[in-house]
């Protein structure tokens, strides 16, 4: 920078004095020099010249310590400020993890840069952050070493149970998720329906796998997962599920055998039950009414007969 100043009067044994203020915007040596240039007698030679030493601005960085599930991403936070506390914005800042370079960021103007970091193992890492300063304006300085610690995920399954009528074919879709939402492809399951094993079932890309079944009136589907490197084992609360299903009402016919008797005396009612294609029905109560009367219920046996014992009375 150059300037020219005119002293139009000064008298003999007098001083005038020029103050410049302007803002060094580089670091070194910056040399100030000033020439008179004068055709006045009995002014010497005043020319004068000074040296102004500019150091760079200490920075410091500094990083913080997170948690996460493995191969879920995490945000590494790294802040950056000068010496008196205040704040270094849009400065690149570099991420390392485990000594080897992952990526840049730029500070925001709170000074803290984010960089998103996805592990891929379980464990504790290290990572650190530094800055170097292009413009050399801010020294350099790098962090001390924060840890990111790994954990194993947990999954969460989501199924739709089937409806229907016993006997029924149905097919069971379930899909697994981990923590954060994200579908979970490759890991195998396995599938116990009435604590009978049904097979071995591995996740599609989409995280799904689809179970065949036969509906029976009381159903009880257990899914297992043996625990890995990556994932924690199912608990028994997100693995087990029951439902019942309803019987067809198919069409039934009830045969009534003849019977003769006399009054006050015991006498055997018999019916007999099988459905439309004459197949007995056991297990099933028959209601039984005499004169139009209700006397009695009695189950059926294997060849779908109920009988019950009755004593007619004569009416008075």
């Amino acid at each position: 920078m150059t300037g020219l100043w005119n002293i139009s009067t000064l008298n003999s044994g007098k001083t005038a004095t020029l103050t410049i203020n302007a803002k060094i915007i580089s670091v070194g040596t910056i040399k100030n020099t000033a020439t008179i240039n004068t055709t006045t007698k009995n002014i010497g030679n005043n020319n004068s010249s000074t040296n102004i030493i500019s150091e760079a601005i200490p920075s410091q960085i500094n990083t913080l310590n997170v948690i996460i599930t493995v191969d879920n991403s995490v945000k590494l936070e790294s802040t950056l400020k000068d010496s008196n506390g205040k704040p270094i914005a849009d400065k690149e800042v570099k991420f390392y993890v485990n000594g080897k370079l992952i990526g840049t960021a730029k500070t925001d103007v709170k000074g803290v840069a984010y960089f998103k970091y996805t592990p891929t193992k379980t464990g504790t890492l290290t990572y650190t952050s530094s800055f170097t300063d292009p413009t050399g304006v801010y020294t350099d300085s790098t962090s001390s070493k924060s840890t990111i610690t790994v954990t194993k995920d947990k999954f969460t399954l989501t199924t739709i149970l089937p409806t229907g009528y016993v006997g029924d074919k149905k097919t069971i879709k379930v899909k697994a998720t981990n923590s954060k939402g994200k579908i979970v492809p490759n890991k195998t399951f396995t599938v116990y329906i009435n604590s009978k094993k049904i097979d071995n079932y591995k996740t599609n890309s989409k995280g799904e796998f689809t179970i065949k079944t036969t509906l029976k009136s009381s159903n009880k589907l257990q899914i297992k997962f043996v625990e890995d490197n990556k994932y924690n084992k199912l608990s028994k609360t997100s693995k087990t599920y029951t439902y019942k299903i309803r019987s067809k009402k198919g069409k039934t016919i009830t045969t009534i055998y003849y019977v003769k008797t006399k009054y006050d005396k015991v006498t055997r009612l018999k019916a007999k039950l099988t459905n439309a294609k004459g197949k007995p029905l056991a297990g099933k109560y028959i209601k039984f009414y005499f004169a139009g009367k209700y006397v009695g219920k009695a189950k059926t046996n294997k060849k779908g007969v109920a009988i019950l014992k009755y004593t007619p009375e004569k009416k008075k």
